[in-house]
């Protein structure tokens, strides 16, 4: 596998005030403990969506800010947050989400992806999913229907290392492979559990679009 593009410091993102306030709240669909191997889609995981009870309130609602227009939503917007949770990389993160909407055909979104440690990626574990002990990645849509995808991921650091350490693959790939299987699951697709994920249609875009840009 080839490595991944180049990465500055790690810094913390400049994100608008009610992104924030959301992240702060955390609101998500989670993936189900346990080793993520690289070359698998990843955990079974599904987006709450926005009319779910267990669906966090919208980040304009936390916030107090005005409801976003989505029709005015004319370009992709990706934010990428470590929290100061270890060196991520944000330029190669961008070019993949980039590349699973363009895939997609999806010109109009607002996507982030938030790094954060074993204590958090385990609270939020626990609060929206009911599991314990941390994970790889947590991701909910704040879209409803006919709007423009506009969601956020949560990234285990830590646990994305370990696995990536377990499953021998680069760190760097890892974590761009939960950033898009994040994404994924934002844009409405699922997988099944156990072998058969790796013949699903999730799973063949997520890889083809790692390949793409960690191994042009």
């Amino acid at each position: 596998m080839g490595g991944p593009g180049p990465q500055g410091p790690d810094t913390q993102a400049h994100l608008p005030a009610d992104r924030r306030d959301l992240r702060h709240e955390a609101g998500a669909q989670a993936a189900q403990p346990g080793r993520l191997d690289p070359a698998r889609p990843g955990p079974p995981q599904a987006a709450i969506p926005k009319d779910s009870g267990r669906h966090p309130p919208p980040a304009h609602r936390l916030s107090g800010h005005a409801a976003p227009d989505r029709e005015e939503h004319t370009v992709i917007t990706i934010h990428v947050n470590a929290r100061g949770n270890g060196s991520v990389p944000r330029e190669l993160i961008d070019r993949a989400l980039r590349e699973a909407l363009r895939r997609e055909g999806v010109r109009r979104a607002e996507l982030s992806v938030t790094f954060v440690d074993d204590e958090e990626i385990s609270r939020l574990h626990a609060r929206y999913l009911g599991s314990a002990g941390p994970t790889d990645v947590i991701s909910f849509a704040l879209h409803g229907e006919d709007e423009d995808p506009f969601g956020d991921v949560y990234v285990g650091h830590a646990q994305a290392l370990r696995q990536a350490a377990e499953a021998g693959a680069a760190p760097d790939e890892e974590l761009t492979r939960l950033a898009v299987h994040g994404a994924l699951h934002v844009l409405g697709y699922d997988h099944p559990d156990g072998p058969e994920r790796r013949s699903c249609e999730m799973y063949r875009v997520q890889e083809a679009v790692v390949r793409r840009v960690v191994s042009p």
